[in-house]
């Protein structure tokens, strides 16, 4: 799998699975963090943003 930033963003794939999927993304201004994982045989996600 893979994950694509936007132009200014770095990305980096925290937890690449087969449970859960974790990636961030950063910039100098900003952070966003993406989980996604499987919850009682239902698919879920959490998303975090920073600065």
């Amino acid at each position: 799998m893979w994950a694509r930033p936007k132009p200014g963003f770095q990305v980096e794939v925290e937890d690449d699975g087969p449970e859960e999927v974790e990636v961030e993304f950063r910039s100098r201004d900003h952070e966003s963090r993406i989980r996604a994982f499987w919850k009682s045989g239902t698919p879920w996600h959490e998303v975090r943003e920073g600065d």
